[in-house]
């Protein structure tokens, strides 16, 4: 995907979320990674069900 994509996909969100204990309600959820910290990667599908409108993921195993 590229950037033109990317905004297209997030102008469509109310808001960007990189935390699914949160309202995710119509958000556009990143899935980051961190030392300390799982990988958001493993969130993705719970962030869609909780009602995000689109995950950005960077494994393909969590691509759908």
């Amino acid at each position: 995907m590229d950037i033109k994509a990317l905004y297209q996909i997030f102008q469509k969100c109310d808001r960007v979320e990189t935390d699914t204990r949160k309202d995710l309600t119509n958000c556009l959820f990143f899935a980051l990674k961190g030392d300390n910290f799982r990988t958001g990667n493993e969130f993705a599908a719970q962030a869609i069900i909780s009602g995000a409108r689109y995950a950005v993921v960077d494994e393909e195993k969590f691509k759908k």
